[in-house]
């Protein structure tokens, strides 16, 4: 997620610009993001929230729940690490 290297997001990226995007196309839905860049975190955006998790830390995936409580989600999308590693 940053700009300045070439690459699909384009030198006009904007981190976070996903979540957002989906916040704008589903006016009722509630948007929750997870991300290890920090960029891609922030505060006060209606119906967003978001938190850090980072794949290789266990603790991080286990806080998500902490952070977003339990209630059920109607849709995941995972665009995490694609490496094998990370999965």
């Amino acid at each position: 997620n940053d700009p300045t290297i070439l690459s699909s997001m384009g030198v006009r990226g904007n981190p976070g610009a996903s979540v957002r995007a989906f916040r704008d196309f589903l006016p009722h839905a509630y948007i929750y993001g997870a991300d290890v860049d920090s960029k891609c975190l922030f505060q006060d955006e209606p119906r967003i929230q978001t938190a850090y998790c980072d794949q290789f830390d266990p603790s991080t995936l286990a806080s998500l729940s902490e952070r977003f409580g339990s209630q059920p989600f109607d849709v995941i999308i995972d665009d995490g690490l694609h490496s094998i590693g990370s999965n």
